[in-house]
């Protein structure tokens, strides 16, 4: 549902329904979010981004009270998500440096003037040990299409798509280990 915020600002107050059915299998079955076995034990990239994409990032904490606008997501609406490893995210400005093991995502979907929902690509990013790459600051960056295809992984598929996304993370890398932080007022208490 659409609602309207005081200052004018068109927010979908229940978001996690329109994207709960987005992501199909690769043989365009409908996917299957039982057995949670866990991402980190998926060792090709595409199965543990698909993992993410249709099981294990719904289960985790959302940061945000409501999808918003992120103009450097596309002007997409998004939510924040962590894992439980990164839990220190939800301290937000004060959170430091999160551990090997941190995953982020972003789930993304645009609304037409018709009010129809289009679904959009789900961003990740998980620390990774010193060394995996200096410059993206050991961060992954992935970006996994609604079709369930992997777009780009940082040294991995596609890794130069992926330059975008930490050439601008880098920009807070020193006060917020390269963490974007969603806007005060659509933070979850």
């Amino acid at each position: 549902m659409l609602i309207t915020t005081k200052s004018g600002l068109t927010k979908l107050s229940r978001p996690e329904i329109a994207l709960s059915s987005w992501v199909r299998c690769p043989n365009n079955s409908e996917s299957r979010t039982g057995g949670l076995l866990g991402a980190q034990n998926i060792d090709n990239m595409q199965e543990r981004a698909f993992y993410l994409a249709n099981v294990g990032y719904t289960n985790w904490r959302r940061y945000s009270s409501v999808a918003y606008v992120s103009g450097t997501h596309g002007n997409r609406y998004v939510q924040n998500y962590a894992n439980d490893t990164a839990k220190a995210y939800g301290a937000f400005e004060k959170a430091g440096v999160m551990p090997v093991g941190s995953t982020l995502a972003k789930d993304s979907f645009t609304v037409n003037g018709e009010g129809r929902i289009g679904i959009g690509p789900l961003f990740l990013m998980e620390k990774m040990p010193a060394g995996f790459n200096q410059d993206s600051g050991d961060w992954k960056y992935s970006m996994v299409m609604p079709t369930g295809a992997v777009m780009g992984v940082t040294n991995g598929k596609n890794s130069s798509a992926m330059n975008f996304c930490f050439e601008c993370h880098m920009s807070v890398a020193e006060d917020q280990d390269s963490m974007m932080l969603l806007p005060e007022e659509y933070r979850s208490k």
